[in-house]
């Protein structure tokens, strides 16, 4: 009875460990934990850009999301997909503030203004003695019920100069929310030719009025119109996340690359020249190995004036060299100018480059004579794209984790209107907030711990040494359970040989 108890606990041992390995199969290689607020039943969680760089596809099929169990739990990409059709430009009021020593008042008399019923401005009676040029400007945009993508400019005539601006944005006049701290409007004439600024960049607002001021001191923006251009949609778009400052990795004579953070959909580039009065045309390309073709997901987020300014021009052809694939993204002027025009100075920096979201391995400056027009050192570009949303169910228990399996072919996210019932498209998400944090390096890895009551779902991809881990526990018990029945029969056999002789 001592071997057979011996040998029970055994057995019951080896199938304890045979469980952990049969869970080990199961796990992803890389899990992060989810936070949580609120009481749900449905989370939004944005995924910082360095997702991508732990995924193994660009449109990140291989991502799910995992309860305590280790169980899947259903979730669906919120769509950021923009049509040109979604894109409304309306001419706005605008309404002069002299500068007086109210000017920064937070009262809408004392900015020479009425508010009617309906929202819309008036103007008051104006002061006596103000004499001064508008030192800020207030459009009227009350009208407008889209989030605010840009504003368009015009200026008088005979404007030129460099004008450093700040943006605010009110529902009522009196309280005000920053929205461009310092923005750069301009009309210079160089060298026989003339370069124009004239768009200021929002982050998606909604606000019923926009003041726009120029710095103390500097001259004043003669304003004669505005356009604002605005994105019907009910989603608000997030604002672009940029990558740290990546240098050249090569620069040949007419041209530089640069290696892009892996798998990111590139929505935006910075570039920053080194020089002062440096002024050149250029290419900015994509760069694949030849072979791999963009699989960016219907779900990435649009960059609104990548259409605003480029909805007239055809789709970029992709050429091929014997090595790489290229992808003419955009033909503009990089320029970095000295700008000195009555009171105001400063530099002109050219603006960012709104690109598709397309995913690319490295980006290439070419210019058509030679890349020293850009100064030396070369320049730097930072990246930026706008980070993903998904929304999930919090189906188990928590703690929820972020994982990423093996490379399948199997997309997870169910549609939208299967996960949340009643849900039609164009419709806001309602959800609490979820947030994840990635380690500061790709390389850092985590594994959610395997639950020891819990069920471990069926996975579709394994990798060999698994396998082979799971045939040796196989083996083991198999082993266990032989030595235990040998044992059974020496014991009998031992026992029966007395009684035999006797």
């Amino acid at each position: 009875m001592p071997l057979l108890t011996t040998h029970s606990w055994r057995i019951r041992r080896g199938l304890s460990s045979a469980s952990v390995v049969l869970g080990l199969t199961c796990l992803p290689a890389l899990a992060m934990p989810i936070t949580t607020q609120g009481s749900g039943p449905y989370y939004r969680l944005v995924l910082p850009s360095q997702v991508h760089a732990s995924s193994k596809h660009t449109d990140l099929r291989d991502l799910q999301v995992r309860n305590a169990a280790v169980l899947p739990v259903p979730f669906a990409w919120i769509s950021g997909e923009l049509q040109a059709s979604d894109i409304t430009s309306t001419k706005a009021a605008i309404y002069p503030v002299p500068q007086t020593e109210n000017a920064e008042s937070s009262s809408a008399s004392r900015l020479g203004l009425q508010l009617a019923p309906d929202g819309s401005i008036r103007l008051a009676a104006p002061s006596k003695g103000t004499g001064h040029p508008a030192m800020q400007w207030i459009v009227d945009t009350h009208k407008i019920k889209d989030a605010m993508v840009q504003l368009r400019l015009e200026l008088a005539p005979s404007a030129a100069g460099l004008f450093t601006v700040k943006v605010e944005s009110s529902n009522d006049l009196a309280q005000w929310r920053s929205v461009s701290a310092q923005a750069q409007i301009a009309r210079l004439k160089t060298a026989g030719s003339q370069i124009e600024r004239l768009e200021l960049e929002l982050p998606s607002v909604r606000a019923k009025y926009l003041r726009i001021s120029t710095e103390s001191g500097s001259q004043s923006l003669p304003l004669v119109g505005v356009k604002v251009d605005s994105v019907r949609r009910a989603e608000a778009i997030p604002p672009l996340e940029w990558s740290d400052a990546i240098t050249p990795t090569r620069c040949e004579l007419s041209f530089c690359d640069y290696i892009l953070p892996r798998n990111v959909p590139l929505s935006s580039v910075r570039v920053a020249l080194s020089q002062s009065n440096t002024l050149s045309p250029v290419s900015i390309i994509g760069l694949r190995p030849v072979g791999s073709a963009a699989t960016a997901s219907r779900h990435r987020h649009t960059n609104p004036l990548r259409l605003l300014r480029h909805k007239n021009s055809g789709a970029s052809q992709p050429s091929n060299t014997a090595s790489e694939s290229q992808t003419l993204l955009a033909s503009t002027v990089l320029y970095r100018l000295n700008a000195a025009s009555g009171k105001t100075t400063g530099e002109l920096l050219s603006p960012d480059i709104a690109l598709d979201g397309d995913t690319f391995t490295a980006l290439r400056i070419s210019s058509a004579s030679t890349i020293q027009l850009l100064g030396t050192p070369a320049p730097t570009i930072r990246a930026g794209s706008y980070p993903r949303s998904l929304v999930f169910l919090a189906q188990g228990t928590a703690p929820f984790h972020l994982v990423w399996l093996e490379p399948i072919s199997k997309n997870f996210a169910l549609p939208l209107e299967t996960l949340i019932p009643n849900y039609k498209r164009g419709m806001a998400v309602e959800a609490d907030a979820a947030s994840v944090v990635m380690p500061p390096t790709t390389a850092a890895k985590a594994q959610v711990q395997p639950s020891p009551v819990a069920a471990t779902p069926p996975v579709a991809d394994k990798k060999p040494w698994l396998w082979a881990m799971l045939g040796l526990a196989l083996v083991l018990l198999s082993g266990m359970a032989y030595s235990l029945f040998r044992s059974f029969k020496t014991k009998e056999a031992s026992e029966s040989t007395p009684n035999s002789t006797k």
